[in-house]
């Protein structure tokens, strides 16, 4: 876990090393504010700083940034700063506390990550049994499908593509390929290149390639044997006509 401290003179306890965590000090929040918030999970702000106050600065950073917030007091202050949504945690200098809170913070992503892990493994498995796999990364679409698509997973695989500039796709199971498979396919290319959008059509099953000749899909449609080739293609393509313009 990373960790800023915003504090004139340095924190005690020292937490620097503290069960894997990484801690920055920055002295002033003229100094802190040089440096990248994204990279911290947990800042900690006193609240009497030189030039502005630590709920100023804690008001100001929560605009930009969703991170945990504490701050740091030596006396007791208003119920309006406690209750302050934008601060996390109101801890009394150089004690437990400050411990105490990290390591609730602590938790509390780890908690968050597994629970984006295992979405990620549920999405996964849902779109198996939806027939289809789908992922859009660096505005390109990537489906693979092995069954024929149902009217709602259309919807859903035609809503994705148009935030991508080009799509890419595959068969899961090329030994089920039938006239169906291919109505699919064509009812995708229509569909992406109506819109002025690059198409491709992965696959190294000669068998496929054989039938995509004899109904003439490969004089329409670019056919790639690899994901990673079409990619490449699809990022050639790009460059020349950002070259072009």
């Amino acid at each position: 876990m990373h960790i800023a401290i915003v504090q004139t003179s340095k924190l005690t306890p020292d937490i620097s090393g503290y069960d894997n965590w990484s801690v920055d000090y920055f002295s002033s929040s003229k100094e802190f504010g040089k440096v990248k918030l994204d990279k911290y999970d947990a800042i900690i702000v006193d609240s009497n700083l030189q030039g502005t106050s630590g709920i100023s600065l804690i008001n100001a950073l929560s605009e930009k940034v969703d991170i945990e917030f504490a701050l740091l007091k030596e006396t007791d202050i208003g119920d309006d700063i406690v209750n302050n949504e934008k601060i996390s945690a109101v801890v009394n200098k150089n004690s437990e506390e400050i411990i105490n809170w990290l390591k609730y913070i602590d938790i509390k992503i780890r908690l968050k990550k597994s629970v984006a892990t295992e979405k990620d493994k549920y999405n996964d498995i849902l779109s198996l049994t939806n027939g289809f796999s789908l992922t859009v990364k660096n505005n390109i679409a990537i489906l693979g499908f092995s069954k024929p698509l149902s009217t709602k997973g259309r919807a859903t695989i035609l809503s994705a593509f148009e935030s991508a500039d080009a799509v890419i796709v595959y068969f899961s199971n090329n030994h089920v390929v039938t006239s169906t498979y291919l109505g699919e396919l064509i009812f995708l290319y229509r569909e992406v290149t109506k819109n002025d959008k690059k198409f491709i059509f992965v696959s190294n099953d000669e068998h496929l390639t054989s039938l995509m000749d004899t109904c003439n899909l490969s004089k329409i449609m670019p056919v790639m044997p690899t994901e990673q080739e079409a990619i490449d293609f699809v990022t050639s393509q790009t460059q020349h006509t950002q070259k072009d313009l």
